[in-house]
């Protein structure tokens, strides 16, 4: 199968996987052995997935195979952002600079649609921690 009819880009750029599917993530067959579809692409791509790393899907789609939407992270790291999560690592990043200018904690999570107290969990690196 062609890589562009393994995938559809959808309108904010994630690479919607089209083939089999366990667990809500992408597969594929690779010599012989079932793999992660987004592994795989993120691999391909030259990105490196160090031992007890595994990624997260920035973008909070977990059929997206676009590389670019992968982070290498740990297992804890992962699970603190979690599926739920309604910000990219672009905003985090935001927030984080609007806390540190000072601008109400209270603004920032009407800016970005979330609760007051997970601003300040950012804000002090208890969720969406650096590696």
């Amino acid at each position: 199968m062609s890589q562009s009819r393994q995938y559809e880009v959808d309108q904010k750029g994630c690479w919607v996987w089209l083939g089999a599917k366990t667990h809500g993530y992408g597969t594929i067959g690779v010599k012989r052995k079932t793999r992660y579809a987004h592994i795989y692409f993120y691999e391909q791509s030259g990105g490196c997935l160090p031992d007890g790393y595994e990624l997260d899907h920035l973008c909070r789609n977990t059929l997206c195979v676009n590389p670019d939407h992968m982070e290498a992270v740990t297992h804890a790291e992962n699970n603190r952002r979690g599926r739920s999560t309604k910000l990219t690592k672009h905003q985090v990043e935001e927030i984080r600079s609007l806390v540190k200018s000072g601008l109400n904690q209270g603004d920032i999570a009407k800016r970005f649609g979330i609760h007051n107290s997970h601003v300040s969990r950012i804000a002090a690196g208890k969720v969406w921690t650096a590696e």
